[in-house]
């Protein structure tokens, strides 16, 4: 039972991977990019904090509409179309989103956004240590907070990955993905940022048996309002069901993870978890 419920907090914090790339209101650095008009007296910090405002709502064709108007005055932007690349990849539209990214990168050799978001493409795309090499190529550029977040976030998720996926290879990956989430947490412009790294560590601390500092992080997130989605607020729930699991208080985890399927009904492992938690209710 215990390996199935650490296999299953593995997959939460592989889960978060691919929907955590939204992000909020943040005042972004505007590069020195001359190359159009700016739209309506707005300049590029202004549409991409209206942007991110959408995604973080998930109102992502929203988020498209603002980013191309701004896009036919400033064509060449690399923010404009790395936030457009971003959304459409959020869309599951790769290809487009890896286009943009490879574009940028050629017209742009030194936007550490564009390192950032390529080593998630090629994440997904199983190409491991492409993918790492990117996010640390992304940090050497030292960009804004945002992505130096994002690909500390992403390292540590790669890296939990691999640990969780054969300890004695990569056994020092625990703590490489630890360095990393706190890597993180440390830069992070808002709480809403603070979402996957905090799973991360959740789930590396229920490895350890260090459920209290598990439920910390867990707990963290909910008292900071951090979490702007039901989708991540199951996620949440979903490891504490599993904390409170191990710490046999068992009506408070099926409590915890019927909460979690109520916020995201489709979730099919949600729903298998709660069937197997409900046989230890006491």
């Amino acid at each position: 039972m215990g390996v199935l419920l650490l296999a299953f907090v593995v997959g939460i914090g592989l889960y978060v991977f691919y929907v955590s790339t939204g992000s909020g209101p943040v005042a972004v650095e505007e590069k020195d990019d001359t190359s159009g008009p700016r739209r309506g007296g707005k300049d590029v910090a202004a549409i991409l904090q209206q942007s991110r405002s959408l995604r973080e709502v998930s109102s992502y064709e929203s988020a498209l509409r603002v980013v191309d108007e701004a896009l036919t005055a400033n064509p060449t932007s690399p923010e404009l179309r790395i936030e457009k690349a971003e959304i459409l990849f959020e869309q599951e539209r790769f290809v487009e989103s890896e286009d943009i990214v490879y574009a940028v990168l050629r017209s742009h050799p030194d936007y550490g956004p564009a390192y950032q978001n390529l080593g998630v493409l090629q994440y997904r795309q199983g190409k491991v240590d492409e993918a790492i090499a990117n996010q640390k190529r992304c940090l050497e550029l030292d960009p804004e907070p945002e992505y130096a977040c994002y690909a500390h976030g992403n390292l540590a998720q790669i890296y939990a990955e691999q640990y969780f996926s054969n300890k004695r290879k990569f056994a020092a990956r625990s703590n490489e993905a630890e360095m990393e989430a706190r890597g993180a947490l440390s830069t992070a412009p808002r709480k809403s940022l603070e979402v996957s790294p905090r799973l991360v560590l959740a789930g590396l601390f229920i490895d350890r048996q260090q459920y209290a500092l598990a439920r910390e992080q867990l707990e963290k997130l909910m008292q900071d309002n951090a979490i702007k989605t039901d989708r991540e607020r199951g996620m949440v729930y979903a490891q504490l069901a599993v904390v409170a699991f191990f710490e046999k208080k068992y009506a408070e985890a099926v409590e915890a993870v019927e909460r979690a399927t109520q916020l995201d009904p489709q979730n099919k492992e949600y729903q298998k978890l709660a069937r197997t938690l409900r046989q230890y209710r006491r």
